[in-house]
């Protein structure tokens, strides 16, 4: 959309971030006000039972006047496109705020934690569950005052969204019922406000198991570790109310959060602090991008965002807690691994011993990446996926982070030697055409088109043990290019402005989840502008080898 942009009474003027719903800064241009503008996405919009929670986000938000609470200002269509319109808010969530260690005294931190207890309090007296509490859904703002964001899976009493066999949530703070389809209900919401609690106390997650089906059967069979709370030297009585709220059986948790307010209320008056000290949001970094505004400016795109990574996934259970094995989307980032190919003597032209990375280049070391250099971080960033890889990067910024790293993007030659090309395989794991070894878009067993972890789909390993070569994201590779008139062309609709014939070019390799696996075949091959980005394309690096160490 080209800004700025008149939708009703509401001038769109800065886009900040989307997924299944893109947000924007906007002006109601009747009120004079600076609103947040959050519009069902082109491809959602076909989508019945997406277009019926974000329109159940408007119904219940809409019903909501709480000073915790952001508030839903207004809703409409324009064409077949549904909007709604929300409070805009300055800060940044809570998880940036644990993130960034700017939490502050332990007084500031249970303020925080009884201001949002007091939402989920009011929304729950209403017949609200929200079903997805976690530190994103929360914002801080710069004098501290707290609100709950998001009712986009919510559920009242009389109506759930959710469908058999289907789990509605995000998964690290997901109680052990919820895993296993039972309604939601309050508990379920003490429960997750437990482990938001235990992250906003010890500034570390309480489930951190590396796959989803770690992930999973940890929350199944393990209690919440409190262990590294007491080593944090988080208060006893703090302490003990997490434990309780984090219970595996919803009988010993607390029956409400009028009683969770008491108890913080009661610690925090027994630990008065003689002055007030702020909250302080995260400092804007130099040279930060439009994407960087999401921290400190909530539009409502922490749901828009989280649903195109899947941050608040939706998977069907089935055998082993309903896992497939392209199922493993949350996963803590892999092991920093390279692995050493062999060149024969016929293949002189590369270097001998190449290096390259196993996995795909993940979204965790890419921010560390960013926020050392001072770069923004690439559009529709998700915060809560680690591991998988980082995408909507261009071969420029992807040439930079290998630079950066202490090593440099693979050439093409280089990209299928790791594959396992010199065989003569089609495929990096032979040349059965099976899309269940990839993350491809014909893959039978993903329930939905997404990234998943880079450290997963082992069966689908080159011969060197590579990961992802055929699916998941695609990737940049070295090699400069001359594009033809036809790629000119169809990249002219895609880019502003246009591409030239005179400009970087550079070739993408691999298959994509966005593709079927016939596009990840060894040989295939794409031209793009080297400016280009996608939230398909990432990379991977290669380390030439230390002399002497051959």
């Amino acid at each position: 959309m080209n800004l700025p942009a008149r939708v009703g009474k509401y001038q769109l003027e800065e886009y900040l971030g989307g997924g299944m719903a893109e947000v924007y800064r906007a002006v109601d241009c009747v009120l004079h006000r600076t609103v947040a503008f959050k519009v069902l996405s082109r491809n959602s919009r076909g989508d019945a039972s997406v277009r019926q929670r974000f329109l159940l986000e408007a119904r219940l938000g809409s019903q909501v006047a709480h000073p915790n609470i952001v508030r839903t200002l207004d809703y409409s269509e324009e064409g077949d496109a549904p909007y709604l319109v929300l409070e805009f808010l300055r800060g940044c969530s809570l998880g940036k705020l644990i993130q960034d260690g700017a939490g502050g005294t332990w007084q500031n931190r249970v303020r925080i934690a009884i201001d949002a207890a007091r939402a989920l309090e009011h929304i729950h007296s209403l017949g609200i569950v929200h079903r997805d509490i976690k530190p994103d859904n929360i914002h801080v703002d710069e004098k501290g005052a707290v609100r709950l964001i998001d009712f986009g899976i919510a559920k009242a009493d009389d109506l759930s969204m959710t469908q058999p066999g289907m789990v509605i949530g995000t998964p690290f703070y997901m109680p052990p019922e919820q895993v296993r389809g039972a309604p939601a209900n309050v508990q379920t919401d003490i429960y997750s406000f437990g482990l938001v609690l235990y992250e906003l106390m010890g500034s570390m997650r309480a489930r951190r198991s590396s796959t989803m089906q770690l992930l999973l059967e940890e929350i199944m069979t393990q209690p919440v570790a409190l262990q590294p709370l007491v080593d944090a030297n988080v208060p006893g009585a703090l302490l003990e109310l997490i434990e309780r709220c984090s219970a595996q059986d919803p009988k010993l948790r607390p029956e409400s959060f009028t009683e969770v307010i008491a108890e913080l209320q009661a610690w925090l008056d027994a630990h008065p602090e003689t002055k007030r000290i702020p909250v302080e949001p995260p400092r804007k970094r130099r040279g930060t991008g439009r994407m960087d505004k999401m921290s400190w400016v909530y539009a409502a795109a922490a749901a828009a965002l989280a649903a195109v990574a899947g941050g608040a996934s939706v998977f069907e259970l089935g055998p082993r807690l309903g896992l497939t094995k392209a199922a493993a989307t949350i996963a803590a980032p892999p092991a920093r691994t390279i692995v050493r190919v062999e060149v024969s003597p016929d293949q002189a032209q590369l270097p001998s011993g190449l290096l390259i990375d196993r996995v795909e280049a993940t979204n965790e070391q890419y921010r560390t990446f960013v926020h050392r250099m001072g770069k923004p971080l690439p559009p529709g960033f998700p915060d809560d996926q680690p591991g998988n890889p980082v995408t909507n990067v261009s071969a420029i910024d992807a040439a930079a982070y290998c630079g950066w790293a202490g090593k440099r993007l693979p050439t093409s030659a280089e990209w299928a030697l790791a594959s396992g090309a010199p065989d003569g395989r089609r495929y990096p794991w032979g040349n059965q055409e099976d899309p269940t070894r990839a993350n491809s878009a014909d893959n039978p067993e993903m329930k939905k088109r997404h990234l998943i972890a880079a450290d997963s789909l082992h069966d689908g390993a080159s011969p060197h043990g590579v990961l992802h070569l055929a699916g998941n994201a695609a990737e940049w590779v070295a090699d400069a290019h001359n594009p033809s008139t036809l790629a000119v062309r169809d990249f002219a609709s895609i880019l502003k402005p246009p591409p030239s014939m005179k400009e970087e070019w550079r070739i993408i390799k691999g298959g994509s989840y966005l593709r079927p696996l016939s596009e990840g075949a060894i040989a295939v091959w794409l031209p793009a502008p080297a400016r280009y980005f996608s939230a398909d394309i990432g990379f991977r690096c290669v380390q030439d080898p230390t002399p002497g160490k051959q």
